[in-house]
């Protein structure tokens, strides 16, 4: 049991990564959505 819990971290960290990545990514979609809709109007 006193083994679990050093893991939790990782856990964690592992989720923050993650949920980085996706922020950027959408991030970037974001930015080139916005660029196509500039350059079609």
């Amino acid at each position: 049991r006193h083994s679990g819990w050093w893991r939790a971290p990782l856990r964690w960290t592992l989720r923050g990564s993650l949920a980085l990545r996706s922020h950027l990514m959408v991030r970037s979609s974001l930015r080139r959505s916005r660029r196509r809709k500039l350059k079609l109007v």
